[in-house]
């Protein structure tokens, strides 16, 4: 059971949020924890117009802030998601007053429900410039798989309104497929590459899925030709590009054949990569009901550009002693050169026969912050989940303050994804993280007000001081 406590602080709605379990056994351990303000629903499908979408849903969120200005955030994600692959368009949410309010709405002709020329879009990411400048990338589609490209749309007014896509790459057959794109740009005004725009994503091309990456010196107007970060015969996925402080770039990627994190740097901003470091293995147990980043043995990872320490997240059984998953975390202080052995970030028993899925990590000042799917399995294939945020004030050695954020989600109003059918939030979440401040956000499934209706998933984020 859940309660919720409404405070008025300054004329502003603040919600302060605890949460208790049913039986002590299943409870997580506990510590004081900090204050959510400002939670709230920030968009809602809009679109609801492709009859052969799955209407009414929102999936796989996105956020970034502004490192000039930590009362400016925007969040990205899927509107309208298809079953078999991809959305009727992505949309954005914008605040610009550290999560009061939002603007919404879907990207201007990214689709064709929007004006555009891709049928579907998929996987959005988002990243702030040094002038303020945003960018998002998509992946989007020709048909239900391919043919396939990467699209970037810039915001020149924080957020407020997009500047036409422009395709950084097309494929215009079904013998190569792009997927999983992220993007970064280069904020760091002693950076030789300042303003510099980098996506990555994988490139699925006879057989093989390498990590490639193109980047922009002009504001996303052109781009690069695609440069292999690894062996053109690899298997990867999940790619991240971390900026550093110095200029130098590190990217971290899955290799599905062989089940191990990745991780590569380059020290003249994205032209030539370094060798391959090994990171870990990744030990994700796949849920039989829900799409999670286990599919497709997604990350999440962020600098602490305080420290320049690199922090990142995954699901993984390997601590287990009931076939679920933990939150497991590693990090690295030397570029990607040597990390840290994994550790659980949760803090339940191995045997608790709870689930901790889909997990997200942002850093900045020594707080490391962790939002994450929580399910509680001891009684079957549950259909209620929630979003839970954990903190570490000490550089991610420690971790307290487990609580849940927001209502629960019922996984029956869920979208739905592949042939399995699965219940679909997303193969990632977001969380970002600027001094003194966090802001997550999430898809929340619930039971739809008209009968008729078959799902019923919106987005929406919540703003955390410490």
């Amino acid at each position: 059971m859940k309660r919720v406590l409404v405070l008025t602080v300054g004329g502003l709605l603040a919600v302060v949020v605890t949460a208790s379990w049913a039986g002590a056994a299943k409870a997580p351990p506990r510590r004081p924890h900090q204050t959510i303000t400002f939670i709230q629903q920030i968009s809602r499908d809009p679109l609801g117009i492709r009859p052969d979408a799955e209407r009414d849903t929102e999936v796989e969120p996105a956020i970034a802030v502004d490192p000039n200005n930590a009362d400016h955030v925007v969040a990205v994600f899927q509107e309208s998601r298809f079953g078999s692959s991809g959305a009727s368009d992505n949309g954005y949410a914008t605040s610009q007053d550290g999560g009061q309010t939002w603007v919404t709405a879907p990207f201007p002709k990214l689709t064709i429900t929007t004006g555009g020329k891709w049928q579907r879009a998929s996987d959005p990411s988002v990243a702030f410039g040094p002038d303020g400048a945003v960018y998002v990338s998509s992946l989007v589609l020709a048909n239900v798989l391919c043919p396939s490209g990467i699209a970037v749309q810039r915001s020149d007014d924080g957020g407020l309104t997009w500047n036409d896509p422009v395709t950084i790459q097309a494929d215009g057959n079904c013998s190569v497929f792009n997927d999983k794109d992220w993007i970064a740009v280069d904020t760091n005004p002693t950076s030789p590459h300042l303003g510099r725009v980098y996506v990555v994503w994988d490139r699925s091309v006879s057989g093989f899925e390498p990590v490639v990456l193109k980047l922009s010196d002009d504001r996303g107007a052109t781009w690069s030709t695609a440069n292999a970060i690894n062996s053109p015969t690899g298997h990867d996925t999940s790619a991240i590009p971390i900026v550093h402080p110095n200029g130098d770039l590190s990217v971290l990627y899955s290799d599905i054949f062989k089940s191990k994190i990745f991780s590569q740097t380059s020290t003249d901003g994205g032209i030539t990569f370094g060798a391959p470091t090994a990171v870990t293995s990744y030990q994700g147990i796949d849920p039989p009901d829900m799409r999670t980043g286990v599919q497709v043995m997604s990350l999440s990872a962020s600098l602490d550009p305080t420290t320049d320490t690199i922090y990142t997240v995954w699901e993984d059984g390997r601590f287990r002693s009931d076939g679920f998953n933990d939150v497991v975390l590693t990090e690295s202080a030397d570029e990607g050169a040597t990390w840290s052995v994994p550790r659980r970030v949760n803090l339940d028993a191995p045997d608790s026969q709870l689930d901790h899925l889909t997990p997200a990590v942002a850093a900045f000042g020594g707080v490391v912050s962790v939002e994450y799917v929580y399910r509680d399995m001891s009684v079957g294939l549950n259909q209620i989940v929630s979003e839970h945020y954990i903190q570490s004030t000490d550089g991610g050695v420690t971790f307290g303050g487990d609580m849940q954020v927001g209502d629960d989600t019922d996984l029956t109003w869920a979208a739905r994804s592949g042939d399995e059918y699965k219940a679909f939030l997303g193969d990632y979440m977001g969380v970002a993280a600027s001094a003194g401040v966090a802001f997550m956000v999430w898809p929340n499934a619930t039971q739809p007000s008209h009968q008729s209706q078959v799902y019923h998933q919106t987005t929406w984020s919540a703003t955390i001081a410490p």
